[in-house]
């Protein structure tokens, strides 16, 4: 709400439904709607078409639920819309064991839709990180003009959590990206929404701007949204969206270290496994590198991190080491040692312990 959400169309799934009953019950007071849909699929196009219109959207869901919003994730890579995803991740596969808690689904954000276009995975590990990254979430989201996640599992969503007063203090600062004002707008009416930009992202305009409209469908289009099949014309637009994974670089945030720089042990983490592996290392020669930015990968700064390493391990709560593959991935790096737990309940700092 503080990043200037407007709109949520969110279907109730567990783990999100904290969320759902917040909105619903206090949208008149904070001023924005909260729309439950009929489903997931309607949820997804909905908070696009929110997004087109101007203001800030998001939709929330689980696996299966997001399952049915590929579809409209495409629509979003395909006609640029700033959209944030809460993914509250449990476990799978199919309806799986709902109230209960995993990390089972960063490769599905990850490659989920058809076609390539750019997105952007965050993965908070507790309440104040969720706090920061949600903020953070819808300014990337305008910045780059893409769907923006936030990856959440049912250990976060509906624990209870102390946070200073401090870390909600200040500011936030709202970055709308390139809205254009009706002074830049062209008077011939042809506005061209999907301009050819060096960086990849395209002046947007709102509804009702003079001279600031454009066509915005699910097919390949020229710069002013009319719609192509010719060869160059489609190679040049896909070419803009792909070029946004290079302006992304700029803002990519390092793996975060805790600890001592140097120690015998260091424990690879993203999401809520930070918090009970931060509580076994306590007095121990060993530290954490976590991952809170996930995709685009933070390839410099993880080979940096991790070539220093004596002994890696990685701890997750899957059954096939999904951050592990993705740091041998985009780095050469292979963690052969891993922790990983998949029964539905949250890690222990004594089980960490214990394993090693």
């Amino acid at each position: 709400v503080r990043a200037g959400l407007k709109f949520a169309a969110i279907y109730p799934m567990t783990p999100i439904n904290s969320l759902i009953t917040f909105l619903a019950d206090h949208a008149k007071t904070l001023g924005l709607v909260y729309k439950q849909p009929e489903d997931e699929i309607a949820g997804i196009n909905m908070a696009i078409g929110a997004s087109v219109t101007g203001v800030r959207s998001m939709v929330a869901t689980s696996g299966g639920g997001f399952a049915l919003m590929v579809e409209g994730l495409s629509l979003a890579g395909m006609i640029e819309v700033p959209l944030v995803i809460d993914m509250g991740m449990r476990v799978g596969p199919a309806t799986g064991m709902p109230t209960w808690t995993e990390q089972g689904e960063l490769r599905f954000v990850i490659h989920a839709g058809h076609g390539e276009f750019a997105r952007i995975v965050l993965a908070p590990s507790d309440a104040e990180e969720a706090y920061t990254l949600t903020t953070h979430a819808f300014n990337l989201a305008d910045r780059y003009q893409i769907p923006v996640f936030v990856l959440t599992d049912k250990y976060l969503n509906e624990s209870l959590w102390c946070v200073s007063e401090n870390s909600f203090k200040g500011d936030v600062m709202i970055d709308r990206g390139k809205l254009v004002k009706k002074e830049e707008l062209p008077s011939d009416d042809l506005f061209k929404r999907y301009q050819l930009t060096e960086d990849g992202v395209s002046p947007r305009s709102l509804p009702g701007q003079p001279h600031g409209q454009y066509f915005a469908n699910s097919y390949e289009h020229d710069e002013t949204g009319h719609v192509t099949e010719v060869a160059e014309k489609r190679t040049a637009m896909a070419k803009k969206r792909l070029a946004k994974f290079a302006s992304i670089q700029k803002d990519i945030m390092p793996p975060v270290v805790y600890g001592e720089k140097s120690t015998d042990i260091t424990f690879v983490t993203w999401g809520t496994s930070k918090g009970p592996v931060l509580e076994a290392i306590a007095g121990k020669n060993a530290n954490i590198i976590h991952f809170p930015w996930l995709y685009p990968f933070p390839t410099q700064s993880a080979k940096t991190l991790l070539g220093k390493a004596k002994r890696i391990i990685d701890v997750e709560q899957n059954g096939t080491g999904q951050l592990a593959s993705l740091i041998r991935e985009h780095t050469g790096i292979e963690i052969k040692e891993k922790i990983l737990k998949f029964d539905g309940r949250p890690f222990y700092p004594e089980e960490i312990l214990s394993k090693i």
